[in-house]
């Protein structure tokens, strides 16, 4: 009676160790998954800022063009060139700022590797080139 009292613990032993493996391992495969959606996330958005920043130079060099049209003056065209590279530059730093905090710290410190705009587009790069 003790021999079958000594197996049963000892496989209630391996049943429970293997219960706590197999959680263990499939909340690392549930991180790694969500950490590769994050990194497709990420990437996929700096992508699409980038096109958002094409656009708005693209519109700007049609409102300069429509300003000589016009004849507004020089001072005032190069006036509205400085502001609106401004704004754009704002844009770009605040758009990176604004990825690295959403994005939660387990994943920061992997996919989040760049700490600026050309940092981000570096990103592009080279994931465009895998």
């Amino acid at each position: 009676m003790g021999e079958y009292y000594v197996a049963g613990v000892y496989e209630c032993i391996w049943f429970v160790l293997g219960a706590l493996l197999f959680s263990g391992l499939s909340k690392a495969m549930r991180v790694v998954k969500a950490a590769k959606l994050a990194q497709i996330t990420i990437i996929q958005s700096l992508f699409l800022m980038s096109n958002v920043v094409d656009d708005m130079n693209f519109i700007c060099e049609i409102k300069y063009k429509t300003m000589e049209d016009i004849d507004l003056g020089h001072d005032t065209i190069e006036i509205s060139k400085e502001l609106d590279k401004k704004l754009i530059e704002d844009w770009k730093q605040q758009s990176v700022e604004k990825i690295k905090i959403i994005f939660p710290i387990i994943f920061k410190t992997k996919i989040i590797d760049f700490e600026d705009w050309e940092g981000a587009m570096e990103l592009i790069k080279k994931s465009s080139q895998k």
